[in-house]
């Protein structure tokens, strides 16, 4: 193990166990853990319309399946082993899951180099020390899953070609060998006595009709005449009984000698059916992966598309090969697809998971179905949907978000492919003119982790820019909806460089921790360390006065995961006005300020308390705008915290201080 590696693995450890104060983006919380946080722990949170709509759009299986266990074990130990839960620890928990999920990318990245032949401690260091592994792969995105399944299926299908050319060698080394001991055993059965050959099991219909008439009467005419002999020479049986028995002994080592042959062969088959087993359990897994892929974000189609298209050029032909190949893996995609529509229906519909033990139950699925990759897909194929969330250019995913990605790195991707392009045109180009040439001999000799990394070299471009490509034909672009090609973008980084200068790995470092620090730290970095410090607040007003309503206001923030709060009361309201200018600001805290109006609906309200949350560079604004029936009572500045939709105005800054307050999210209490 590299110490450069250990110790990058140490720091994403730490970082996640922080936690890092940077939001990224509101699906990281909203498309997975505010849910399952909500399911486990029963407390209040947000449930986006994805979950709420009449056509559904995620998956509750993968998240379930993942964060479950570990929001029951910290409910078991609030409960139980009297362990106070807060946010921090709500919060730390997913993100070092997250983390230690991550590490399985690494090690994939490090087998597929070790199977094509590659040194894998470069790529390793270059995924661990990417800004996009210590960020986006320990925040919970969907598209953080996606990169792990996509390559796991890459090294699954990596694995299944390398079986598949070893078998193919292996076969070629047997049929020479059983041509080889044929040829032994017919040419150890000719030098046998001709009568010694009658019962042996060589097959006389193969041998020439001429041939076997000859050998007929040559063989009637000498045992005519050992008859003759041992009538007339008495004497000399002894020494016949000795030849005989000479005979005897070398046919019964000829045929000792078949024995063994029959026996490898046996072995030969046997170990043939064994490598068969394990490669189809390798499909079984990628079966598994595959319908995990599609149900976590249909997307992950146009990642693999490539991939197996290229596996199902490689693998034997025969149709014993595909239909066996196909069955396994279709039979066991179809049962788990039953499975994740039956578990998504029961969750969505509101039955309980026990009456799918009841024939009631049952007819009751195909009533309310539900297929969240089918609703995935009809939503996003309407521009009118996409216009909702924004609209990008077809160019962003190729010229803006793989740059912002990979840094560096697609430079080095983006001139070998444009090599490894002209490479192929030229051998398309010579194949047009007739230039064939016979490689099937050739190629046996190639061991096999070269063959596979030149096949992988010139497919590797095609696995990175074709999502990338088909990805931009839709006009919402993120970034993130390309982290799944991280992987692959270091290891074609890797294979196509010999030797990576020190000006690369200076740019390298100086752009990963630049943007580790926007992202891990400063964007939106207030808003999740402001509900934490919420919660406390909130948990001790509560068993200072049960009775007490309590609202959180948050504005020109990202929405803010309610289940941070751990709380369940109803008295406690969390308000998110997105981007909305101070009117509506205003309107609202005078809204939730008019206490009679709560105390007259609901008796048993005693009390009120107001939170505003503001960036920095709105605050003085704000305070401004305050009149008499609008006073502050406190106020508790969280730094850092960056909001590319309010910038800070670099002509209002005049000290440190003055950056300090524009760099930090306020709290503020309204008296």
């Amino acid at each position: 193990m590299s110490s450069v590696w250990t110790i990058l693995l140490l720091l994403r450890l730490c970082w996640s166990v922080l936690p890092q104060s940077g939001y990224i983006h509101p699906d990281e919380f909203f498309q997975a853990v505010e849910v399952v946080a909500g399911d486990a722990l029963n407390i209040s949170v947000i449930r986006t319309w994805e979950f709420t709509s009449t056509y559904p759009l995620r998956n509750v299986v993968l998240p379930q399946i993942i964060f479950q266990p570990v929001f029951h074990l910290l409910k078991y130990a609030d409960d139980i082993l009297r362990f106070h839960m807060t946010g921090y620890h709500l919060v730390a928990s997913y993100r070092l899951l997250m983390t230690l999920l991550s590490l399985w990318i690494d090690y994939c990245v490090y087998k597929i180099c070790k199977v094509i032949g590659v040194q894998g401690h470069t790529a390793n260091i270059l995924l661990a020390s990417s800004y996009v592994t210590l960020t986006f792969q320990t925040h919970t995105f969907s598209n953080s899953f996606e990169t792990l399944l996509f390559i796991t299926l890459v090294l699954l299908i990596l694995m299944c070609i390398k079986k598949d050319e070893v078998s193919k060698r292996k076969r070629v080394a047997n049929r020479f060998c059983s041509e080889v001991d044929t040829l032994r055993d017919f040419f150890s059965d000719l030098s046998r006595p001709l009568e010694d050959r009658e019962d042996s099991e060589v097959d006389e219909e193969d041998l020439d009709s001429s041939f076997n008439d000859l050998h007929k009467n040559a063989f009637n005419l000498r045992k005519r005449n050992q008859e003759i002999d041992r009538e007339i020479k008495q004497p000399k049986r002894g020494k016949q009984d000795e030849k005989a028995k000479v005979r005897y002994h070398f046919g019964r080592d000829s045929e000792n000698s078949k024995t063994q042959t029959q026996k490898r062969q046996q072995q030969r088959y046997k170990n043939e059916s064994i490598e068969q087993n394990s490669l189809y359990m390798y499909i079984a897994v990628m079966a598994v992966t595959v319908t995990f892929g599609v149900f976590n974000r249909p997307t992950f189609v146009i990642f693999a598309a490539i991939p197996f298209l290229w596996w199902s050029d490689k693998h034997p032909s025969g149709e014993k090969y595909v239909f066996k190949r196909a069955a396994v893996f279709i039979i066991i995609g179809v049962i788990l697809s039953f499975i994740f529509v039956t578990l998504d229906t029961v969750y969505f519909s509101g039955m309980e998971i026990s009456s799918l033990l009841t024939l009631n139950g049952w007819r009751k699925v195909p009533e309310n179905y539900v297929i969240t990759p089918l609703n995935f897909i009809l939503y996003n194929i309407m521009a009118t949907n996409l216009a909702t969330h924004g609209y990008h250019p077809f160019y962003v995913h190729l010229l803006v978000n793989m740059p912002l990605l990979f840094g560096p790195m697609f430079i080095y991707l983006t001139r070998h492919v444009i090599k490894e392009f002209l490479i192929l045109l030229n051998v398309l180009r010579k194949d047009n003119e007739g230039f064939q040439e016979n490689k099937s001999t050739a190629e046996l000799t190639i061991p096999v982790e070269v063959k596979l990394r030149n096949d992988f070299k010139g497919m590797l471009w095609l696995f990175i820019f074709f999502p990338a490509i088909v990805l931009s034909c839709f006009p919402h672009q993120e970034a993130r909806f390309l982290i799944p090609l991280l992987p692959l973008v270091v290891i074609s980084v890797v294979i196509f460089s010999k030797k990576l200068g020190k000006i690369f790995w200076a740019i390298f470092i100086i752009f990963n921790v630049l943007f580790s620090v926007v992202f891990g730290v400063l964007h939106q970095g207030g808003v999740i360390p402001s509900l934490m410090r919420l919660q406390q607040l909130t948990e001790t007003e509560f068993k200072k006065n049960e009775n007490i309503s309590i609202s959180l206001i948050f504005s020109n923030t990202y929405m803010p995961p309610k289940h941070v709060l751990l709380t369940q009361n109803s008295n406690l309201e969390l308000k998110d006005l997105k981007g909305s200018n101070f009117q509506t600001v205003f309107a609202e805290i005078e809204k939730h300020k008019k206490l009679n109006s709560f105390t007259s609906s609901d008796k048993s309200i005693n009390g009120k308390k107001i939170f505003i949350v503001l960036p920095g560079t709105l605050v003085t604004e704000f305070k401004a705008r305050c009149d008499e029936l609008i006073s502050i009572k406190s106020e508790t500045r969280f730094f850092p915290h960056l909001s590319f939709e309010d910038p800070p105005i670099t002509g209002l800054i005049d000290s440190f201080k003055t950056f300090v307050d524009m760099m930090s999210l306020y709290l503020i209490e309204i008296e």
